[in-house]
């Protein structure tokens, strides 16, 4: 017999003191205060819809602005 654990997505970051991006920012000032991401996908969709990878997290962007940054999963 197993055990479920269940932990609330918002617990499930292992650091959460990251600094990411934070809404609104361009993606020039992204990349100038976060440095140069090490995947840069193409925006897809419509609304344009891109996203920066980054070591510990991924940004997202809606045309040049930030609408999110999420922390991958340790």
């Amino acid at each position: 017999m197993a055990e479920e654990i269940r932990t609330p997505v918002g617990q499930q970051m292992t650091s959460p003191n990251l600094d990411m991006p934070v809404a609104g920012l361009s993606k020039i000032t992204v990349e100038s205060q976060y440095g140069t991401p090490i995947e840069m996908n193409p925006a897809v969709g419509k609304p344009p819809i891109s996203r920066w990878i980054y070591r510990d997290y991924t940004v997202y962007f809606e045309n040049d602005r930030v609408i999110h940054s999420v922390q991958h999963p340790q």
